[in-house]
């Protein structure tokens, strides 16, 4: 009986050391240390699996010659980029909280006509990990929030240089030619083929503006793909352009796209671009812009005060105003806005653009209605508004500097992130084991 339980006990020994010398071998196969950030690690079961997304996102846009050794050092160095830059954001203590990430990824959906769910159903659908592509958002919206702080919020534009910008760049000519152009992301050939066909499809129409642009894109979309069909991830941009800024494989086209209200498709790396001709400008042309000049009073949501008390107690303050009390004294004893409390609630003069829509909507009604408007809901909580005054002023200086200064911002910032992260590198301890 003692040699038979010996035996057994010997056995189930052989038997626990086998499986942890199994559980060891398989442990150094998925948790290989390939990289130690600081204290942070990167294994090579994580660096395999982005080089995989990064693979298949190359192979949509139908690249398929990839040195994978290559990229698979490439991979590594931005994953050790972003853990820099996630390690720095948690030092300035920049934070996405799960409100914020939720309405980011809201605006998302809205853009492609899906709900949070339907969004999530579509990724899931597809194969992807919802939970991996809300921690990636998340992860870009921090580092964007950290760049900002430590690189674009220092870049500093001279008056000298915004002057011989516009001047290089001939701001000061007569002609400009005002295009929209609707940026398509990277994606298979089979996005580029139905990118050509809303394109021929939209020739006909009569556009100029951005949003009428955008709104023909939409409809053709559907219409040619179905109206329950997701649109393309894309981006809408507006440039005016004069004559050395075209690009030299288009300038030859300008005279026909002037005459034809024209455009013209392009794919590249960056994604596939349509271009829309809106306008021709010269010296006669000016930007005008509507402007109101408005006083409001401004509510937020409390524990105590849910937002059908706080639209009764606006309008209670409405119907005081109505019957002549004064807005000014009672926006300074109620409104939480502290940019204009002390002021009576007097904003300065703003355009419909430079505001949220609910408030553009109520500026509006304010200039035709003479009156007062509310109580209305933004995101910034609710509100009364009367509008005092309205003009039309003319922003053509002000619109070209601010692009000259935009777009010289932009190229420092190209080049200062660079020497940031290079410095960022430079600073923190990195150990590769590849």
């Amino acid at each position: 009986m003692m040699k038979k339980t010996s035996s057994a006990a010997v056995l189930l020994c052989l038997l626990l050391a086998s499986s942890a010398l199994m559980a060891q071998k398989k442990a150094k196969i998925i948790d290989r240390i390939v990289a130690v950030v600081e204290n942070e690690l990167i294994t090579e079961n994580e660096l395999r699996m982005q080089v995989g997304y990064t693979l298949a996102a190359l192979r949509r846009q139908d690249k398929k010659d990839v040195d994978e050794r290559e990229l698979l050092v490439q991979v590594l160095q931005q994953m050790i980029l972003q853990k820099l830059q996630l390690q720095e954001a948690e030092k300035q203590g920049i934070h996405v909280d799960e409100e914020m990430l939720d309405r980011t990824l809201e605006n998302m959906a809205e853009r492609n006509q899906l709900s949070l769910v339907q969004m999530k159903e579509k990724i899931e659908g597809d194969g992807g990990d919802y939970g991996k592509f809300r921690e990636d958002i998340r992860r870009e919206i921090i580092m964007t929030r950290l760049l900002q702080q430590e690189v674009v919020d220092k870049i500093e534009v001279s008056e000298r240089e915004i002057e011989k910008y516009m001047q290089q760049r001939g701001y000061n000519e007569n002609k400009r030619w005002q295009l929209a152009y609707l940026q398509l992301m990277p994606g298979p050939a089979e996005l580029k083929e139905r990118a050509m066909t809303v394109y021929k499809a939209m020739r006909d129409q009569t556009i100029a503006s951005p949003r009428r642009f955008e709104k023909i894109f939409q409809q053709k979309w559907r219409a040619l793909f179905g109206e329950k069909t997701a649109l393309p991830d894309y981006q809408i941009r507006t440039v005016r352009w004069h004559k050395e800024q075209w690009p030299k494989s288009q300038r030859a086209r300008m005279k026909k796209m002037e005459a034809e209200k024209s455009g013209w498709l392009v794919s590249n790396s960056q994604g596939t671009f349509i271009f829309r001709l809106l306008a021709v400008e010269g010296n006669e042309d000016q930007i005008i812009e509507t402007q109101f000049l408005s006083q409001h009073i401004l509510m937020m949501p409390t524990p105590l005060d849910s937002d059908k008390q706080l639209e009764k107690k606006l309008t209670v303050i409405k119907n005081k105003i109505e019957k002549g009390g004064d807005f000014a004294e009672y926006a300074r004893r109620y409104s939480k806005d502290p940019g204009s409390a002390s002021k009576g609630g007097q904003l300065d003069w703003m355009s419909a653009g430079q505001v949220v829509p609910e408030f553009a909507k109520a500026l509006q009604l304010g200039k035709n209605s003479r009156g007062i408007v509310g109580p209305f809901k933004t995101q910034y909580g609710w509100h009364i508004l009367e509008v005092l005054d309205v003009r039309e002023k003319n922003v053509t200086d002000s619109v070209l500097r601010n692009e000259a200064v935009a777009n010289i911002k932009k190229a420092k910032t190209d080049k200062e992130k660079k020497l940031w992260l290079l410095e960022l590198r430079e600073n923190h301890k990195v150990e590769i084991r590849l």
